[in-house]
């Protein structure tokens, strides 16, 4: 209902599944995906590595259950995923697009 979207980390990805019209998206990475193993482990932490696997989840949910970007084209609103500069603190913009690529 509205014509411009701002969103923050997750809930980028959450206004990102509402525009590909998937509600329950987010709900089954947050309910299951962020629940597993690979994701967090305390284990794997304790022992010098990372609690929360970020690479797995990102991976495993654009292989499994992928936005549906065609759907997102279609979409008429703008929408926008908001990033703070590390070195200034700094808000920054960035407009969503279907040319938008996570960089590597």
């Amino acid at each position: 209902p509205f014509t411009s979207y701002f969103g923050v980390s997750a809930g980028a990805t959450n206004i990102a599944a509402y525009l590909c019209n998937q509600p329950k998206r987010n709900y089954t990475v947050i309910t299951d995906y962020s629940c597993r193993p690979e994701f967090i482990n305390v284990k794997r932490f304790i022992k010098g590595g990372h609690l929360f696997d970020l690479d797995w989840l990102w991976q495993e949910t654009i292989r499994e259950i992928r936005l549906k970007t065609e759907v997102f084209e279609q979409s008429q609103p703008e929408f926008y995923i908001v990033s703070t500069a590390i070195n200034t603190g700094t808000a920054h913009y960035l407009k969503a697009t279907k040319e938008c690529k996570r960089k590597e």
